[in-house]
C-alpha cells in the first residue's frame, strides 16, 4: 500500500458535487474576474480571519511583494526574515530590490527567535523597513512578542500566514497581529484552491487601498496610474468560488489533520516531531527531526511512504543569492535533520496504520 505525501483529489462526494456546480455557475455567468464569487469570498474570508480589508491576489508570493511595495520598501532597503521557510519571503524582498537580512530561529520550534530579533534590531545603525514573520509548518510564531519588539523600534511587521490557515491564539486569528498579512491558497495548503491564489489582509484602510492599486497595474481608476510598480495579480472567479466552499469546512479538516498528527506523534518517542499539536497548531506539516534522516527516509520509502524535506537549503546558502556572511547555526543544523511525513485529511485508516507502523520501526536515533 502506497501512502502519498499529499492527496489533492476531493474524496467527499458532497463537496465534489458542490465545487463542480460552482465551476459550472462561473462558466455559465461569463464573469471570470472580479465578479460575485470573488466578492463573496472576500466577505467570507474577512469574517473568518477577523480583519476588515481583504485583497484577493494571484498567489502568496505576489501578496508578500505587494505588501512590501505598499510599505514603500524598495532598492537598498533591508527586510528582516528567517532563512528556513522555503525562500518565499526572500523572493519577494529581492523582487522589490531590497536586501533580506536573516535572524536565526529558536531550536525548540524553528520559528523566528524574539531574543535574536531584539538583539539584531538593537545593533543596527539603520533600521530595516520591515520584518516578515513566517508561521511555519502550521504553528504560530511568538507573534505577540515579535510585534512588541518591532513596535519599540517602529518597524512594521508583515505576517506570512501561508501555513497558518485556521490558527488562533486566544480567539485571535493568525494574520491579525501584523500591520499587513499574507495568505497562500496553493492546492497543498490547509485551505487550497484548484490552482494558484492568495490574499492580503489588513486593518489599515490606506494600506488596503494602496495594495489594491498595486495589484491592478497601479491604477487609481481604470487606465489612470497612481502607483509606480503596479502589476496584474488577481484571483479568478473559479478559485474564489472553490475557496468559499472549502472555507466552510476548514475547521473540520483542521481537526482531522490534528487527529492524524497526534496518531503519528504517538508512534515515536517524544521530541522527534518539531511540533506537538495543541490549539495553536493546524498540522499543516508533520516534521520529524532526526540525525539519521537518510536512513529514516530510505526506511519509509521502502514501506511505500512518500516523504519531503521542508526545506533542504536555507535561503542564505542558496547559490543564486550573493554569498551571505551571516551565521545561522540553528537554521543550518536543522536543515540536515528535518523530514516531513504525510499528514493530510484524506489519509485513510489503512494508510494511517501503515504510516504509524513504519514510523514506530524507523531508525530515528
Amino acid at each position: 500500500m502506497r501512502v502519498p505525501f499529499n492527496e489533492l483529489r476531493e474524496s467527499s462526494p458532497t463537496l465534489r458535487a458542490a465545487i463542480s456546480a460552482e465551476i459550472e455557475e462561473v462558466v455559465d455567468s461569463g464573469i471570470f474576474i472580479n465578479g460575485p464569487k470573488t466578492e463573496k469570498f472576500v466577505s467570507d474570508f474577512s469574517n473568518f480571519v477577523g480583519q476588515p480589508h481583504v485583497l484577493p491576489v494571484g498567489n502568496g508570493t505576489d501578496a508578500l511583494e505587494i505588501c512590501l511595495r505598499a510599505l514603500d520598501v524598495g532598492p537598498g532597503d533591508d527586510v528582516v526574515t528567517v532563512a528556513n521557510a522555503g525562500g518565499y519571503a526572500s523572493t519577494a524582498v529581492f523582487q522589490v530590490g531590497a536586501n533580506p537580512r536573516y535572524v536565526d530561529v529558536s531550536d525548540a520550534d524553528l520559528l523566528m527567535s524574539p531574543p535574536l530579533l531584539r538583539s539584531f534590531l538593537g545593533e543596527q545603525d539603520c533600521l530595516p523597513k520591515a520584518v516578515i514573520v513566517t508561521h511555519l509548518f502550521g504553528a504560530m510564531a511568538p507573534i505577540e512578542e515579535i510585534v512588541k519588539i518591532c513596535n519599540k523600534f517602529a518597524v512594521p511587521v508583515i505576517e506570512d500566514c501561508a501555513q497558518a490557515m485556521g490558527l488562533r491564539r486566544m480567539n485571535r486569528h493568525a494574520g491579525t497581529y501584523g500591520l499587513m498579512s499574507t495568505f497562500s491558497f496553493y492546492p497543498t495548503k490547509n485551505l487550497g484552491a484548484l490552482g494558484d491564489a492568495g490574499a492580503i489582509v489588513t486593518a489599515d484602510p490606506g494600506l488596503a487601498r494602496r495594495a489594491a492599486e498595486l495589484a491592478q497595474y497601479g491604477w487609481a481608476r481604470k487606465y489612470f496610474v497612481r502607483q509606480k510598480f503596479g502589476r496584474n495579480s488577481r484571483m479568478d472567479e473559479i478559485q474564489a468560488a472553490v475557496l468559499s466552499r472549502r472555507l466552510a469546512g476548514l475547521e473540520e479538516e483542521n481537526i482531522r489533520r490534528l487527529a492524524i498528527f497526534n496518531k503519528l506523534a504517538s508512534s515515536v518517542p517524544d521530541g522527534h516531531f518539531v511540533h506537538w499539536g495543541g490549539k495553536d497548531f493546524n498540522a499543516h506539516l508533520a516534521v520529524i527531526r532526526t540525525s539519521n534522516r537518510k536512513a529514516v527516509q530510505d526506511h519509509l520509502t521502502g514501506k511505500g511512504i512518500e516523504t519531503a524535506i521542508h526545506y533542504p537549503m536555507p535561503d542564505h546558502q542558496q547559490s543564486a543569492y550573493a554569498p551571505a556572511t551571516v551565521s545561522l547555526p540553528i537554521t543550518e543544523s536543522n536543515a540536515h535533520k528535518i523530514l516531513s511525513v504525510p499528514c493530510h485529511p484524506r489519509i485513510s485508516p489503512d494508510q494511517l496504520a501503515r504510516l504509524t507502523d513504519a514510523l514506530s520501526g524507523a531508525p530515528l536515533c
